[in-house]
């Protein structure tokens, strides 16, 4: 199975949730169903608490997570990052200046 894209199921709007990311269609935030996964629930208990939810949704909440501490990771290595349609990508990064 390939991995799911994310931006089909997750928002960010900011009247919703008061901008943190949830699963489209719900006020189910991203951050609850990872921190439920860390803490050892399986998704199929996850999805008992919130019928509502599918397997893709929980597998979108995790790709999300993964991107975003991905960009992060990557900012901190001074690469740059650019906004391309369905999400970023990394550029190389600029030559610095000599001074």
């Amino acid at each position: 199975m390939g991995r799911v894209r994310w931006q089909d199921r997750i928002v960010i709007a900011p009247d919703l949730h008061h901008g943190d990311p949830c699963i489209k269609g719900t006020r189910i935030p991203v951050a609850v169903i990872v921190g439920s996964l860390a803490d050892g629930m399986a998704p199929e208990e996850i999805r008992e608490a919130y019928p509502q939810l599918t397997g893709e949704d929980i597998q979108a909440a995790l790709a999300y997570a993964a991107e975003v501490i991905h960009l992060r990771s990557a900012a901190r290595s001074n690469r740059s990052l650019r906004r391309w349609p369905g999400g970023f990508v990394l550029a190389p990064p600029f030559p610095r200046r000599k001074r």
